[in-house]
C-alpha cells in the first residue's frame, strides 16, 4: 500500500503566533503525515528565522527572500547576506551562484528579492538529493 505524505508548500511557522508551542507543533508534523514544509521568509528578519527552522528540522525547507512590501530592510549589507544565505560567495564558490535569480519584478512592484528554497543541513551533506532549488 502506498503511503501518502503531505508537503506543505507555504508556511510561516516562525510567526509569533507559534511562539508558545512552536517546538511541540513542529515536532508533531511528521506523525501527522506532513513530511516536508517550505517555510517562507518575507523580510530579512523572517528569512533569518526561517533559515533557523530549516537548520533545526530536517523536513523544513527555507524559502528565502524579501517581499516588495518589506524592502526597507534591504540594503547592500543585507542583500549581500541574502545572496549568500546558502553559503555561496559573490563569485559562486562554495555553492551555486544565485545572484542572477535573486532580483525579480513583482506584479505592480518596483522589484523584490525573489529568493530560493534552501534544503535542510542534512540534505546538503548528501543524505537526500542535495541542493538549493530556485523559485524563480
Amino acid at each position: 500500500m502506498r503511503k501518502t505524505m503531505i508537503f506543505e508548500t507555504h508556511a510561516h511557522y516562525d510567526d509569533e503566533v507559534f511562539n508558545e508551542d512552536r517546538g511541540q507543533l513542529l515536532a508533531g508534523l511528521p506523525e501527522k503525515g506532513i513530511g516536508r514544509v517550505i517555510n517562507v521568509g518575507a523580510s530579512i528578519e523572517t528569512t533569518r528565522t526561517t533559515l533557523a527552522l530549516a537548520e533545526a528540522y530536517d523536513y523544513i525547507y527555507a524559502a528565502v527572500g524579501v517581499h516588495p512590501s518589506d524592502i526597507d530592510g534591504l540594503n547592500e549589507e543585507t542583500y549581500s547576506w541574502l545572496k549568500s544565505a546558502d553559503g555561496t560567495s559573490e563569485d559562486g564558490s562554495g555553492g551555486r551562484d544565485w545572484s542572477g535569480l535573486l532580483l525579480g519584478q513583482g506584479a505592480g512592484s518596483t522589484g523584490s528579492a525573489a529568493g530560493m528554497v534552501r534544503a535542510p543541513a542534512d540534505t546538503r551533506r548528501g543524505n537526500r538529493s542535495a541542493g538549493n532549488y530556485p523559485l524563480a
